[in-house]
């Protein structure tokens, strides 16, 4: 038997690339290597949707991505939660992002600058205005910068009703299912599993996060992706408000249900997964200076995760051969829970054959493939 489309990945892009297919009418089966949430990097993820908090460092072709992907994301949500029944953790308070001294101050000036200059609406705060929207702030704040379009969302909440939403758009789910190459042969591909197994697809979505370059694909060199790994904390108790802070140095995402989320590091380690003490020092030195409730809250995690980075910082979304039966959708960085909807959409595009006006700009073939 032959199926339509095999999905490689069961991260939050590999399911909502399946999750859209599978509504759209197309026969979807989603292979995951381990359990939904075990390694993938959304599960470690902090969750912010900021296309203005990182306009300044992300590439002008990622920053229209995000700015498409947000614009969707309300309705996108509101879409899965009401499919499944359960929620997202999505938050549109915010977010504060707020300055300890004068150099920090200085850093507000031109991150106000460049946001301004794609079309960002911001808001400067005095510290009485910052700690009015986050009273949980410290005395330390002297000055802050009100993103109102920069929300969150629970990537690990949003694992659990991506999967629920396949399923009720009648695709299927495979978990252990660990992908040893992609062979292509009479007339179809054959996904070869590390057990022996293999199935027969008409067309395959490989979105297999920094796990992607692993994948074996029947002559096209490896992409460049590389494994970045994150540490990031979860404290068990909130904030005083649901409004993300962000420092220079620091994230910190309060959700609603009574967790604190402090990320992340960047560290070019390869795949070793154990976090270093003096990372997880650094992420309560510098989250404590703007919160010092924190020094109260009871650490409930250390996680790490592996982002997958890719030299140019722009994703891999789309066909790399001419009659579109082979598809990536890699790449993203830190923004793989931010583009999910953008991405999965991109993808939907190419296999119906129609033109998305962003394709151009995350063509896998630009790194001479195909």
């Amino acid at each position: 038997m032959t199926i339509e489309c095999a999905v490689v990945g069961g991260g939050i892009i590999g399911l909502a690339v399946g999750e859209e297919l599978a509504r759209s009418g197309h026969e979807v089966v989603v292979y995951e290597r381990d359990r939904v949430g075990e390694t993938c990097a959304a599960a470690v993820a902090a969750g912010m949707l900021a296309p203005a908090a990182e306009v300044d460092t992300t590439p002008p072709a990622t920053t229209a991505l995000a700015l498409e992907s947000h614009r969707l994301y309300p309705e996108w949500v509101a879409r899965l939660e009401s499919l499944t029944g359960l929620p997202t953790g999505f938050d549109r308070s915010g977010t504060v992002v707020v300055a300890l001294d004068a150099d920090d101050l200085r850093e507000l000036v031109h991150l106000e600058e460049a946001q301004r200059r794609v079309g960002f609406e911001t808001r400067r705060l005095s510290r009485e205005e910052a700690r009015a929207l986050q009273p949980s702030l410290g005395p330390a704040v002297v000055g802050g910068l009100l993103l109102s379009h920069d929300w969150q969302v629970d990537p690990r909440r949003l694992l659990t009703v991506l999967v629920g939403a396949l399923r009720r758009s009648g695709g299927r789910l495979e978990e252990g299912r660990a992908v040893e190459r992609i062979d292509w042969g009479d007339g179809c591909w054959r996904v070869r599993f590390r057990d022996g197994e293999a199935v027969a697809a008409r067309r395959v979505v490989v979105a297999a996060g920094a796990w992607t370059r692993h994948v074996p694909l029947p002559g096209i060199p490896p992409f460049p992706i590389r494994p970045v790994r994150g540490t990031v904390l979860r404290l068990g108790a909130s904030l005083e408000s649901t409004y993300v802070v962000r420092t220079p140095r620091v994230y910190v995402v309060p959700r609603a249900h009574g967790e604190t989320v402090v990320g992340a590091t960047a560290e070019e380690r390869g795949w070793a997964r154990e976090a270093l003490a003096g990372g997880v020092f650094e992420l309560l030195k510098e989250s404590r200076r703007a919160l010092p409730c924190i020094d109260e809250m009871p650490l409930a995690e250390v996680a790490t995760g592996f982002r997958p980075a890719i030299r140019d910082g722009v994703p891999l979304i789309g066909p790399v051969d001419d009659a579109a039966t082979l598809l990536v959708a890699a790449g993203h960085y830190r923004k793989g829970v931010e583009l999910a909807p953008i991405t999965a959409a991109l993808v939907r595009a190419a296999v119906e054959g129609g033109e998305h006006p962003l394709a151009p700009t995350v063509d896998p073939r630009r790194f001479g493939r195909g």
